[in-house]
């Protein structure tokens, strides 16, 4: 089958184009055309840190917040271009796009898979949210959705109800998480809980990005979305506890001003893998820096940085593995969650209940591509 694929695929996140590249690689190794129609540009952040003032925000205050704007826009130079480059080279390099507008879908697909990510978070697709819910692709073209998200929460009413009215046009429906399966079951939809895409593929499948040891010295890999002080802290208390190297990728640092200097820039999607893959300890706060841990078997922990917050996809992914402990926060102990982190893993149990949740998974699209 041809199949276009509608995804954050150019966003600035490794974990956004890893899942991309996983779903298309597996496709491809099951006989199918798989292609990335260039039709949406959600993630692409601006080059700039625009500058802009606090609410009631005035005099030295003012010039102050604008100042650190500047500095950091300064620091940037070079820092930040490197890692839109490295983004830029891993999607020419490793995803298949297509210049085809929706409207033209019916001529160049057979099939269009929306997921995975969080694509029906409409904070995150903006003016994109007609593509991924299939509101402007033509009715001629099957649409599905494989590991669809709308993120840690139930988007509010008037998003909701979009969602649930557009949900008609899809012949069969998959999302990532428990809360999404709920909300949408309970609106009378046919809903199945599936893998991520980075899990239909195996470790070895990925050995290809892994390449040779990045450092001579044996490191501890910290993957933030957020580098809060919590986080930060925790991560330089774990590695000193351990006698390790801090190796930082803060996801969405744009500038070298008064960023940590552990921080290691240009970090590429694969070379995100090699980073967990040859680490000893990840401390990971995004659902793709969790999951590649348990992909490579490393000993983890997957860092919320509020009491009782809770990353849906982290805890539908770690609960159905039986890793559930190894979620942390800021009630715990520093002492406690060495403790948590150096403890053994029995990742034979893990890794045989994944390729049972591997099965279901690969078995839905199965049935819903045949």
């Amino acid at each position: 089958m041809r199949i276009a694929v509608l995804t954050y695929h150019k966003a600035h996140n490794c974990g956004a184009m890893l899942q991309a590249w996983a779903l298309q690689e597996f496709l491809r190794s099951k006989g199918h055309v798989v292609e990335f129609p260039s039709c949406n540009n959600v993630g692409i952040a601006p080059r700039w840190i625009k500058l802009r003032t606090l609410h009631g925000a005035r005099g030295f205050a003012k010039l102050r917040l604008w100042l650190y704007q500047f500095m950091a826009n300064l620091f940037s130079i070079g820092w930040e271009d490197w890692n839109r480059f490295a983004y830029n080279r891993f999607r020419r390099r490793f995803l298949k796009e297509r210049s085809c507008t929706p409207d033209k879908f019916a001529d160049n697909y057979d099939c269009a898979i929306i997921g995975s990510d969080q694509v029906w978070h409409p904070l995150i697709s903006k003016a994109d949210t007609p593509l991924f819910l299939a509101e402007n692709i033509p009715a001629a073209v099957p649409v599905i959705s494989y590991a669809a998200s709308f993120g840690d929460k139930i988007p509010d009413e008037s998003a909701l109800k979009r969602l649930l009215a557009a949900l008609p046009r899809f012949k069969a429906i998959s999302v990532r998480e428990e809360l999404a399966a709920a909300t949408l079951y309970k609106a009378g939809f046919a809903v199945k809980t599936v893998l991520d895409p980075t899990f239909l593929l195996r470790s070895e499948d990925y050995r290809p990005f892994v390449g040779s040891r990045p450092y001579r010295k044996k490191y501890m890999f910290l993957y933030a979305v957020s580098l809060s002080g919590f986080v930060l802290q925790s991560a330089r208390k774990l590695a000193a506890m351990i006698g390790l190297k801090l190796v930082i990728c803060g996801v969405y640092v744009k500038t070298r001003y008064r960023t940590p200097p552990e921080c290691v820039w240009g970090v590429s999607p694969e070379r995100m893998v090699a980073l967990i893959a040859h680490a000893e300890y990840v401390l990971a706060s995004s659902f793709h820096g969790t999951a590649l841990s348990v992909i490579f078997s490393k000993p983890f922990l997957s860092v919320c940085d509020q009491i009782g917050g809770t990353n849906t996809r982290i805890a539908t992914l770690l609960e159905s593995t039986g890793l559930a402990d190894r979620i942390v926060d800021p009630s715990m102990q520093i002492e406690d969650m060495n403790s948590r982190l150096t403890e053994s893993v029995n990742w034979t149990r893990v890794h045989e209940r994944i390729e049972e949740l591997r099965g279901d998974s690969i078995a839905y699209l199965k049935e819903v591509l045949s």
